[in-house]
């Protein structure tokens, strides 16, 4: 019989004991449990960052100064579908006078959260007659942005927060005051707005 010819062969019985076992296996754990992906964590800070290529935006390696640098540095950050980042702003004036440069803010990577911390909020402020008529545009997806002021992108057609491209964004306790436009999103599932 099988079970005879199976005994017999004890090397057979090892590989077979091996598949059933890791049929099992495959079977009790769902496959969504190998998805956990990397958790990364950036810093800028105006008071105290340089961006310079020898800070790489870490408590160790030091902030970086603007948001314009970090936000460069984060989309160009090599991250997995699955990894997470989330970009700590300290307290302070993000604008022209700090460093800010006179352009957009476009922030393409997706899985990221850009966070002031609650009670001193980050204000980023533009200013009349400027090429840097969007405070923070999310072109990428699953972006969060909480804990953030913005302010002065006043002038005809300014957007303090655009959300036109990917889905799943949230804009969370953010005062977005003193703009042409606060906030403007392409469509209602691109993005929650709290």
């Amino acid at each position: 019989s099988l079970m005879e010819f199976v005994k017999s062969m004890p090397k057979l019985r090892t590989i077979l004991l091996a598949v059933v076992c890791l049929l099992l296996f495959s079977w009790m754990v769902p496959m969504s449990g190998y998805a956990s992906g990397a958790v990364y964590s950036l810093y800028v800070d105006v008071a105290e960052g340089i961006d310079d290529v020898s800070h790489g935006g870490s408590p160790e390696s030091g902030a970086w100064k603007t948001l314009h640098y970090a936000i460069i540095q984060v989309n160009d950050f090599g991250m997995g579908s699955n990894d997470t980042l989330t970009l700590y702003v300290a307290a302070g004036n993000y604008n022209s006078p700090n460093g800010e440069t006179n352009t957009n803010i476009v922030l393409s990577q997706s899985n990221v959260t850009v966070t002031g911390t609650s009670g001193s909020e980050p204000v980023l402020t533009g200013w009349v007659g400027s090429n840097w008529t969007t405070g923070i545009e999310i072109t990428g997806s699953n972006v969060t942005l909480q804990n953030l002021y913005v302010t002065g992108f006043s002038d005809t057609y300014d957007i303090g927060i655009k959300s036109y491209l990917g889905s799943g964004n949230r804009v969370e306790n953010c005062k977005v005051y003193g703009n042409y436009d606060a906030i403007s999103v392409l469509e209602s599932n691109n993005c929650t707005i709290k």
